[in-house]
């Protein structure tokens, strides 16, 4: 007599959850600093200023103002040269924004005296840009505002005074927004603001011209459509239809 036996194996399914990171500064680090609710900034020796989370298991940060108070790299500013702050968002239909993950301001004064620095990323989880961030940044010649931002301070000469920037990079809605940021710091806002808006393909449109990046506008770097298809005679009679002397063609 054969004997069997039979094995009930349960599969418990299971979800991976990635662990939060904490990048608060530890003792002795230099170059870091605590800049806010959840937030914290560091200085590289290539001068790259990164402002970021300090907790990623927290969705958001936010900057604390330095307009009466020195910020922790106040020092250290002169060796600013790029500025990167974390974030990201995803824009609904409505133009509305959801999901947010990072940093959701800049702290006013918070750059304010950067003179070497030449290059600023904002995230789209940035709402709020304060007043006199930007103040004597000599060198900072362009500046993206992503479409997120609905509020860019006007008050202490606004966020730009003694800037010399060339361009500005706005969304068509935040036309009127930009243009007050700019005036209000003395820039002449009709020959530096670039309004852009995004097709349904997602190409970024400015001066009528399309990109696949902001970044590429600056770059001047167009976006290459494909090129259309020529059919021989052949092929044409092929895959068409004749319709007196010419063909109708017929797309999958």
């Amino acid at each position: 007599m054969k004997i069997g036996f039979v094995f009930l194996v349960s599969i418990i399914p299971f979800t991976t959850k990635v662990l939060a990171e904490n990048r608060s500064c530890v003792t002795n680090e230099t170059n870091c600093w605590s800049c806010g609710t959840n937030c914290v900034a560091r200085l590289n020796n290539e001068g790259e200023f990164k402002v970021e989370r300090a907790n990623t298991d927290i969705a958001t940060g936010t900057m604390n103002g330095y307009l009466w108070a020195y910020s922790g790299w106040q020092n250290q500013k002169s060796k600013i040269k790029s500025i990167t702050i974390e974030g990201s968002a995803e824009k609904q239909a409505d133009g509305t924004y959801t999901n947010v993950t990072g940093i959701t301001n800049i702290g006013s004064a918070a750059f304010r005296d950067c003179i070497n620095l030449t290059s600023v990323v904002i995230p789209e989880s940035v709402a709020t840009i304060g007043e006199s961030v930007f103040d004597r940044s000599y060198k900072l010649k362009s500046l993206i505002i992503p479409d997120s931002v609905t509020t860019i301070s006007t008050t202490y000469n606004g966020t730009f005074a003694s800037v010399p920037l060339e361009t500005v990079y706005c969304s068509n809605k935040q036309k009127t927004l930009c243009e007050n940021a700019l005036t209000s710091s003395s820039l002449d806002a009709s020959s530096i603001l670039k309004l852009y808006h995004k097709n349904a393909k997602g190409l970024y449109i400015v001066d009528g011209k399309f990109y696949q990046s902001l970044a590429d506008a600056e770059a001047k770097n167009e976006y290459q459509f494909p090129k259309k298809r020529i059919y021989t005679i052949e092929e044409a009679e092929r895959v068409s239809k004749k319709t007196g002397n010419t063909f109708k063609l017929r797309y999958k």
